[in-house]
């Protein structure tokens, strides 16, 4: 019985009984009909939203994408969200400012379960430390795909918005 997450999901909300469902079962027997998956989960972006660019991946890469399905129009999306390549692997440090140590740090110390352990949570006269130990190290971007498009002219050909 082929049945789509929808349908399962109204069985199961109507308190249907006995309804065995096979997620890899289709019309014609029991192989997956890849077509039908793969246009489910085929995002479509139609317009440019700097708010909401497309980001995809798996939990070891991410690329976000634009209105191109690529990063051809990065400048529209910098201010808001970047349109960036990350994985798990591309990590990246700054060099620590001169002058300054990590073991110089300042902890604030909490009471966990009857004994104080120290916690990095206050800035105030340690901030370049602070926000450097914050932010290393942090992902790398992995550069960026996108098309050159110009116009008959050769100029840049630039969406319009």
């Amino acid at each position: 019985m082929m049945m789509d997450r929808r349908d399962f999901l109204g069985l199961a909300g109507a308190g249907a009984a006995g309804v065995i469902w096979n997620p890899t079962a289709t019309a014609g027997g029991g192989s997956i009909n890849r077509q039908r998956l793969v246009r489910r989960h085929n995002p479509v972006v139609s317009t440019i939203d700097p708010f909401s660019a497309l980001s995809i991946g798996n939990g070891e890469f991410a690329f976000t994408a634009d209105i191109t399905g690529l990063q051809t129009f990065p400048a529209l999306y910098e201010k808001e969200f970047p349109l960036c390549t990350a994985s798990h692997w591309g990590w990246h440090t700054e060099p620590i400012p001169a002058g300054l140590r990590p073991e110089d740090i300042r902890y604030s110390n909490y009471d966990t379960y009857g004994r104080a352990v120290g916690y990095v949570t206050d800035a105030k006269g340690q901030e370049t430390l602070f926000n450097w130990l914050r932010q290393n190290p942090h992902r790398l971007h992995l550069g960026r795909l996108g098309l050159k498009l110009s116009r008959g002219d050769g100029s840049p050909a630039e969406p319009a918005i």
